[in-house]
């Protein structure tokens, strides 16, 4: 099983992966920031800045990874 499979899918349009992370990492940027404009009142209710955080950073990893791995095949 790809741990990164879902990262993946962004390929059938045409997409490298990595790129499709960070597209994920740009929508919780933009959560971070609704979430601190409202003073950390989600309208969610289970989510909070913290957990938007540690998601934006696992983000960052996988798209780290995925770029190298994108680097690699390329050459």
């Amino acid at each position: 099983v790809d741990p990164f499979g879902n990262f993946r899918q962004s390929e059938f349009w045409g997409v490298p992966a990595y790129k499709g992370a960070g597209i994920r990492f740009m929508d919780k940027l933009t959560r971070f920031r609704n979430l601190a404009d409202s003073d950390g009142v989600a309208q969610v209710k289970d989510e909070s800045i913290e957990d938007t955080v540690v998601d934006a950073l696992n983000y960052l990893v996988i798209m780290f990874q995925l770029y190298r791995e994108y680097q690699e095949n390329k050459g």
